[in-house]
């Protein structure tokens, strides 16, 4: 995954790889991935949609939006703090209703690291 994130990103700034890496990301998540794939997927994701203002971001950001429910089944699952983290850290970046997030958020059923509660 290295590499596909020096392409797509270079200095924590995406670059014009990063749209499609974003959609393969994507379509990977909505499969059966491993928790350890499943964790670099979500990584390299949020890196990607974290940009703001960035045009590449924006568009990472929309291709996102699409798979929404991928996210929050991710967090939702609750199946390593890792993964649960990037859901979380991508859902912040994208999550147009902050209402829905932050519920999920304090429903008791997702766990997340003292930094990320706001």
């Amino acid at each position: 995954m290295l590499h596909i994130e020096n392409h797509a990103m270079i200095q924590s700034i995406p670059q014009e790889p990063a749209v499609p890496v974003a959609s393969v990301l994507m379509a990977a998540l909505a499969g059966d991935l491993s928790p350890g794939a499943r964790f670099v997927c979500l990584d390299l994701l949020s890196g990607l949609v974290f940009n703001d203002g960035d045009d590449s971001s924006e568009r990472c950001q929309q291709i996102a939006r699409q798979g929404l429910w991928l996210l929050y089944r991710d967090l939702w699952s609750g199946t390593l703090p890792g993964i649960v983290v990037g859901a979380y850290a991508v859902l912040r970046a994208i999550e147009d209703d902050n209402d829905r997030l932050r519920a999920y958020r304090d429903s008791g059923q997702v766990d997340l690291p003292d930094y990320l509660v706001d």
